[in-house]
């Protein structure tokens, strides 16, 4: 009996070995099954063992179940986030420039303001429909927006804030949603004008034509701001790697700068089909220079801009966004991008973005965006 115990504890030991041979060398190889219900197996990340797989539309590589929305990424932490994605970004286009959606990765569900939910520059309530969706199958082409602002600077200034020529016929008037359900109060923005009128100016979406077409004067100020798009040196941008897509500290990489992380956080908005990616870009109390083409141009307050954005961005069946030029100079910044949608009938059109940045205490602050055609 005195032989059998000794003989007993060796034979434990010899089947223990393995398990504690993996788990000193940290390969990582010890990590349990940490997917949820849409994840797969997120092995542990303990010694030198390769980051999760990046998360495409299941389960965060921390577990829990796959159905909620997921937060935005929070900057420099070591934490991974749990919930679904709308898609991973496409691999290779890390660090360059003109990285879009990638393929296979498919466009966020158009969104709507619910019923009671408030909007940041003011109450929604217009009660009305000018929904023109469901009066033609045929595809509609706008006319051009009205002028706002004269090119000559002493009949801006004689005028004072009548800058609107109001003697072309023809405007656009309505808009046709995808949805022939949709109604005026499920935009976010409390503050447009859906048919044209003496009071009103070309909304930045006058060319998006499930989006209104006009803004009431009421929200907008004339100046005379301007924003060199062209200027300072061409940089770099350096895209997060294709693993770290969520901010958390794995491979992270020390030389992204502030700019960087703007550059992301504009390109994740329309990824990720979600405006909450902009809420540091765009302060409550500061104010965006809009300009549309050569038609328009006006300032109005952030929280305004905030709501537009939010329409645009949750509520386009966006296609693609790219970014194809950043620019840095002496405390400023231009970002260039491309973005391509659908129409409600289907058909893809192209929009070119252009934002302007001022360093701030905070990083970079949208404080001009242009959209051309």
């Amino acid at each position: 009996m005195k032989k059998i115990v000794p003989l007993m504890v060796v034979a434990l030991m010899a089947v223990s070995v393995p398990s504690i041979a993996q788990t000193g060398l940290g390969k990582g190889s010890g990590g349990g099954s940490g997917g949820g219900s849409g994840g797969g197996s997120g092995g542990g990340n303990s010694g030198g063992g390769a980051p999760p797989p990046p998360v495409r539309g299941g389960g965060g590589s921390s577990g829990g179940s796959g159905g909620g929305q997921t937060s935005p990424p929070s900057r420099n932490n070591g934490g991974s986030n749990s919930g679904s994605t709308s898609g991973g970004r496409d691999r290779g286009n890390s660090g360059s420039q003109g990285s879009g959606l990638g393929k296979g990765n498919s466009a966020p569900p158009v969104n709507g303001r619910q019923e009671g939910a408030p909007s940041r520059s003011g109450e929604v309530g217009y009660g009305s429909s000018n929904n023109q969706i469901s009066r033609t199958r045929e595809a509609q082409n706008l006319p051009a927006p009205p002028v706002v602002r004269s090119d000559n600077r002493s009949t801006r200034e004689a005028y004072g804030e009548d800058r609107v020529t109001r003697q072309i016929p023809g405007y656009r008037n309505g808009y046709y949603h995808y949805n022939q359900q949709w109604r005026d109060d499920s935009y976010w923005y409390p503050h447009y004008q859906f048919n044209y009128s003496n009071n009103c100016v070309p909304s930045p979406w006058y060319n998006y034509h499930h989006l209104p077409g006009y803004i009431t004067t009421v929200r907008v100020r004339f100046d005379n701001f301007s924003f060199e798009w062209r200027s300072g040196s061409t940089y770099r941008w350096q895209h997060r790697n294709d693993n770290d897509d969520w901010g958390w500290s794995w491979n992270d990489r020390d030389d992204r700068s502030y700019l960087d992380e703007t550059v992301d956080d504009i390109y994740d908005a329309f990824r990720r089909g979600q405006v909450r990616y902009l809420d540091r870009l765009i302060p409550t109390r500061g104010s965006v220079w809009i300009e549309l083409n050569r038609y328009s141009s006006y300032h109005v307050d952030g929280d305004d801009f905030y709501d537009l954005m939010k329409d645009l961005i949750e509520g386009t069946r966006t296609r693609d966004y790219r970014i194809r030029e950043v620019r840095r100079d002496r405390g400023r910044a231009t970002v260039v991008a491309e973005h391509s949608f659908s129409d409600p009938w289907g058909r893809t059109r192209t929009s070119r973005h252009y934002y302007g940045l001022e360093e701030g205490r905070r990083g970079y602050e949208i404080v001009a965006f242009r959209v051309e055609d």
